[in-house]
């Protein structure tokens, strides 16, 4: 299986974690993605609306598993534009 590195491009084809169809937010939790300063890796955070708290799940080693992640999450594929 090729690996697909994580690219700023990459992400911004991704439909927003947590983005309701109306465009407003989930007011209960949204995930994001972003570049962790020590290791310069890409990583998946759960945003929590309700105590305001920001959790770090898991370093994303590629693209793939980042697709796994969500499927395991939300069950449904990685939406994307």
């Amino acid at each position: 299986m090729e690996s697909t590195p994580i690219t700023e491009e990459l992400l911004k084809t991704l439909v927003e974690f947590g983005k309701e169809e109306d465009g407003s937010f989930c007011d209960r939790w949204q995930f994001t993605i972003a570049k962790r300063r020590l290791t310069g890796k890409y990583a998946l955070y759960f945003f929590c609306e309700v105590d305001g708290q920001t959790w770090f799940i898991k370093d994303l080693k590629d693209f793939e598993d980042l697709q796994n992640v969500y499927k395991a999450i939300t069950n449904e594929d990685l939406p994307l534009k």
